[in-house]
């Protein structure tokens, strides 16, 4: 018998991971979802800050800092779409959706810090970080489909 929605997830207590067990496909979807939304929100909101952040910027006289922040944020989403193929890999597609934002947002604060080169620094990070979530919301949506 294939398994249904409401069939459990766990057919044995051994079989059970010892963290984040659930046992039910209800609670094991939405927490996905959940993650999923999480990275999906933060990375689409860290993007838009900088377009935004610029005019500001400019009036606030950050002007040599302004001059580095859309090239650095290019070429660390570049890197990040190298490397998001091997962190997800070997950290998992979930542990890369949860880290993702975890380093997005300390990019952010380094932005916000208003030093010069921490700007700088917090804008390739939250880049690279924000690279990382397509390729693993990816898997995790295809590992629900069938491999036949």
């Amino acid at each position: 018998m294939a398994p249904a929605e409401s069939s459990p997830l766990l057919t044995t207590p051994q079989s059970a991971p010892p963290y984040l067990c659930f046992t039910t496909r209800r609670a094991a979807m939405a927490f996905t979802l959940g993650i999923i939304f999480l990275s999906m929100s933060v990375k689409e909101g860290t993007n838009m800050t900088q377009a935004a952040a610029m005019p500001a910027l400019r009036r606030l006289n950050y002007t040599e800092v302004i001059e580095y922040l859309p090239g650095t944020a290019t070429a660390s989403y570049s890197l990040g779409k190298f490397s998001q193929i091997y962190m997800t890999f070997n950290l998992g597609p979930r542990v890369t959706l949860i880290l993702a934002p975890a380093l997005a947002s300390i990019g952010q604060i380094c932005v916000a810090s208003g030093e010069g080169a921490l700007m700088v620094w917090g804008t390739g990070l939250t880049a690279y970080a924000n690279a990382h979530v397509w390729g693993s919301s990816t898997r995790v949506v295809a590992s629900w489909a069938d491999h036949d």
